[in-house]
C-alpha cells in the first residue's frame, strides 16, 4: 500500500518501554507505507504535557491525528477535539484497553480513596465525550455499553499490531512434551491480568495425581510486585519450588535464549478478572514471531477457533483444562511446525498488515 505522503500525528504518553516499542513499531510501518509520520510523545500526564500535546495537535498540518489512550484524561481535550473536527481533520482514537477495564485497574494501581474517585470520575465524564467526536475509536478489547454510548459504529475491534523485525524465529532446543514440558509467562509487571496462579494450582494438581509430563514454568517479569510475592507463597504452598522459576527481568538475548528452551508460553488466563471476554494482547504476538505456542483465554480478533498452536482454555479460574493441556500437548505439537507459526504473524499480525484498516477505513 502507498500513499502520496499523507502525515499522521502520533500523540501519546510513554507507559514504559513496551508501550514505546509498539508506538514506534506502527509509525514505523506507516512510514513503510508512504505516510509521513510525525510522533510527539510525553512521559507524563502533567497539566503542561497536555497542554503541548493540544497546542500541537491544533497547530499540525497532518491530516490524521492519532490519540493514543486518553482515557481518565479525555475531558481535557474534547475543546481540542471540536476544533479538529471543525479544522478537518481526521481524529483517530486508539484506545488499547477498554475504558471499562481502565475503571476495573485503577482498584489495583491506588490505595487512595480519593485519587480512585477521582480517576474514575473523570473517565466517565470525559470519554463518551471524546468517543462522540472521534472518526474512528480502534480498540483491542470489547468496550461496555455505557462507553459506546455515542461512538455508533465509529468502533472498530482489531488485533494489536507487532514490529515484525524485533524478534527472530528460535531455535529448537525445547523438550517435545512426552516426559518434560517447559512453560514461560513474560510480563512487564507480574499481576492479576496474567493468571499465572492459574497455571501453578494446576502443575501443583497434577504434580499431587503424579502425573506426566514434567510441568515447569518459568516466570519473567519484575518479580517483586506484591502479586510475584502472592505467586511465590502460592508456589511453597503446593510444594512445587523445584519447578518454578522467577527469572527477572531479562535483556532481549537472555529472553531470546529461554524462548529456545520453552516448550509452550502462557498468555493472559486473568482476563474475566477485568471483566473481558475478548483482548489483543501483545505478549502473544511475540511469542507467535518467536515461533512459539501459546495457552490462552477468551477471544482474540486475529485468531480463529482452528488455529492450532493456540491452545484455549476457560476464560475463568478453573484449572481442569489448562491440565487437559499438559496432557495432550505432545500430542496437537505434532500439527504444526515454530515456522509456520511465524509465518502465522508475519500475515496477520505485524503493523504492516493493520495500516490499512487502522488509517483508511477512518
Amino acid at each position: 500500500m502507498k500513499t502520496v505522503n499523507q502525515k499522521i500525528l502520533y500523540v501519546a504518553k510513554s507507559d514504559g518501554k513496551g508501550v514505546e516499542k509498539k508506538i514506534k513499531g506502527f509509525c514505523n510501518a506507516a512510514t513503510r507505507a508512504g505516510y509521513n509520520v510525525e510522533l510527539e510523545l510525553e512521559q507524563t500526564s502533567s497539566f503542561s504535557a497536555i497542554h503541548r500535546q493540544i497546542q500541537k495537535m491544533i497547530s499540525s498540518d497532518a491530516k490524521y491525528i492519532v490519540m493514543r489512550s486518553p482515557t481518565r484524561n479525555s475531558i481535557f481535550f474534547v475543546c481540542c477535539f471540536i476544533q479538529l473536527r471543525m479544522q478537518g481533520k481526521v481524529l483517530i482514537i486508539d484506545q488499547p484497553s477498554p475504558a471499562s477495564t481502565y475503571i476495573k485497574e485503577v482498584d489495583y494501581q491506588s490505595r487512595s480513596f480519593i485519587n480512585r474517585t477521582t480517576k474514575k470520575l473523570l473517565t466517565y465524564l470525559g470519554c463518551p465525550f471524546a468517543f462522540m467526536l472521534a472518526n474512528r475509536i480502534v480498540q483491542y478489547g470489547e468496550e461496555s455499553a455505557f462507553f459506546r454510548l455515542f461512538s455508533g459504529n465509529r468502533a472498530l475491534l482489531m488485533g494489536n499490531g507487532i514490529d515484525t523485525e524485533r524478534i527472530s524465529l528460535r531455535r529448537k532446543e525445547y523438550p517435545d512434551g512426552t516426559k518434560q514440558l517447559s512453560l514461560i509467562g513474560v510480563a512487564a509487571s507480574i499481576s492479576e491480568w496474567q493468571g499465572f496462579d492459574r497455571i501453578i494450582r494446576a502443575m501443583g494438581e497434577w504434580k499431587k495425581r503424579g502425573k506426566e509430563p514434567h510441568v515447569i514454568f518459568n516466570i519473567i517479569g519484575d518479580s517483586e510486585t506484591a502479586h510475584a510475592n502472592f505467586l511465590k507463597d502460592l508456589v511453597k504452598q503446593y510444594d512445587i519450588e523445584e519447578d518454578v522459576f522467577f527469572g527477572g527481568y531479562l535483556t532481549s538475548d537472555e529472553l531470546n535464549n529461554l524462548y529456545n528452551r520453552c516448550s509452550l508460553a502462557v498468555a493472559s488466563l486473568g482476563l474475566h478478572r477485568k471483566g473481558l471476554s475478548t483482548a489483543s494482547v501483545l505478549k502473544v504476538r511475540e511469542y507467535c514471531l518467536a515461533g512459539i505456542p501459546f495457552i490462552a483465554a477468551g477471544r482474540d480478533p486475529d485468531f480463529p477457533e482452528s488455529v492450532p498452536f493456540r491452545f484455549v482454555v476457560s476464560n475463568d479460574e478453573s484449572i481442569d483444562n489448562i491440565m487437559e493441556v499438559f496432557k495432550l500437548y505432545a500430542k496437537q505439537r505434532e500439527k504444526f511446525t515454530d515456522t509456520d507459526i511465524r509465518q502465522y504473524a508475519l500475515a496477520h499480525l505485524s503493523f504492516d498488515s493493520k495500516i490499512r484498516e487502522f488509517i483508511t477505513n477512518a
